[in-house]
């Protein structure tokens, strides 16, 4: 299990949270880390959650989830926009959206939190 974070304060924070032999902790943004995986002949995964800034999914990230990415992948996101437009790419890779959920985190605010679920075809069409 690989837990990438590039706050370096929440990233301890996990460490204290997460408890899992062969946990891997990276204080690294994603392009970092996929540059890292690449070099090294990547890591195959099953279940992947992303959790990207407002801006959403770097270029290289999505790129990379696009032409690999695991089986299934939980997207959160505080913008539907990026989440739309992202969601093209994954798309596009072979990636279906099967569950799309809002949740209102933040009551009397313009903010919402949302969930979308894609599952990668097994054929990757």
């Amino acid at each position: 299990m690989d837990l990438v974070e590039q706050n370096g304060r929440a990233l301890a924070l996990a460490r204290e949270n997460v408890r899992h032999a062969g946990a891997e902790f990276f204080a690294l943004e994603d392009d970092a880390w996929v540059r890292l995986k690449s070099a090294g002949g990547g890591t195959e995964y099953g279940f992947m959650v992303v959790d990207p800034p407002r801006q959403g999914l770097s270029p290289l990230f999505a790129r990379w989830l696009a032409a690999g990415g695991p089986a299934l992948l939980a997207y959160v996101s505080c913008d539907p926009a990026t989440v739309a437009r992202d969601s093209k790419l994954l798309r596009a890779g072979g990636y279906r959206l099967t569950e799309l959920d809002f949740h209102d985190f933040y009551p009397h605010t313009a903010h919402i939190e949302s969930l979308a679920v894609f599952e990668r075809d097994a054929k990757g069409e």
